[in-house]
């Protein structure tokens, strides 16, 4: 039953030998591998009874405590860093850190951008700390930012850095690397507003999305929005404008206009904040005039905020 489940059932539910090796015993795992073997000689290679058979070949070489058989199955058709990362798993666990970096670096070798990338980076990191490495570690998370520099890779670089005690003396380094890049290519605009964020310097984060608005995206700007309206409403109500604006003037989709009224809402309690409450009415009827033909969300606002005389 567990065999044809699951090589020739729907897929689900998802089956783990170890949860039925204590009543299958040794006898009853000796026979799945019997029929584990039988399958695969028949099976398409290209079959998902195939996928299944490798499945649980990976799964009796776990429960047979031999690694270096686990090990070979898991590097049969290696095409990718998960895969390599699932070997380097099985290894650490089994305390051989030396054969778990090689593998590791063999996978970055092999597959250094690809999907699973970054964690293969993650684990070769952690190896490396784990033997005393500090500095080796740091440089695997290093290159990456300096290759890419996205700001997830700013804060794998400073996670490790803090772990191994250099992250002193590279903040300030990794910083004004990502300033650089940003200046060069307006793309890294946003990544570093993210680490700007991240690092709590918030006036910083704010002047470089002003400096450059059409970079920074729209979930970015709510949240540059929320740590500065407490302090600074009257700064917010420009790029809290131009997002209602934009939201407003995309929108075919009526199901976006409740979301430009709270937005309103919240714009109305800025300007009374910044101690502006005439300077919304303005706003608001000059956004009703521009905005007439969309009489959905003319009927909203109406509903929102009594238009005023004349």
């Amino acid at each position: 039953w567990l065999v044809t489940s699951r090589l020739d059932g729907p897929g689900w539910p998802d089956i783990e030998l170890a949860d039925f090796a204590d009543a299958l015993g040794q006898t009853g795992l000796d026979e799945v591998a019997r029929l584990v073997t039988e399958r695969r000689t028949a099976a398409d290679p290209d079959s998902w009874a195939a996928i299944g058979i490798k499945f649980l070949r990976q799964q009796l070489a776990a429960l047979s405590g031999d690694v270096d058989a686990h090990v070979a199955v898991l590097a049969e058709n290696l095409h990718g860093a998960r895969q390599y990362g699932e070997i380097v798993t099985v290894l650490r666990d089994a305390g051989r850190g030396a054969d778990a970096e090689r593998w590791a670096r063999r996978g970055l070798a092999e597959d250094p951008a690809g999907y699973w990338a970054d964690g293969l980076r993650e684990q070769l990191a952690g190896l490396l700390l784990a033997s005393g490495r500090g500095e080796e570690a740091v440089s695997v998370h290093r290159a990456e930012f300096e290759r890419r520099t996205l700001h997830q890779d700013y804060s794998r670089l400073r996670d490790t850095a803090e772990r191994a005690g250099q992250w002193p003396g590279l903040r300030e380094w990794a910083l004004e690397y990502l300033r650089d890049r940003a200046q060069v290519k307006e793309f890294y605009v946003r990544e570093l507003i993210g680490v700007l964020i991240g690092e709590d310097l918030l006036n910083e984060a704010w002047t470089t999305a002003v400096a450059a608005p059409g970079q920074v995206p729209e979930q970015q700007w709510l949240e540059l929005i929320r740590l500065r309206e407490p302090g600074h409403p009257a700064d917010v109500i420009g790029p809290l404008r131009d997002l209602i604006e934009m939201g407003v003037e995309r929108t075919s989709d009526k199901y976006r206009y409740p979301k430009a009224i709270k937005a309103l809402k919240r714009l109305r309690d800025d300007y009374q904040r910044a101690g502006d409450e005439e300077g919304f009415t303005t706003y608001l009827d000059e956004l009703r005039q521009r905005q007439r033909r969309k009489t959905s969300f003319i009927a909203k606002l109406d509903a929102a905020f009594a238009p005023t005389a004349g």
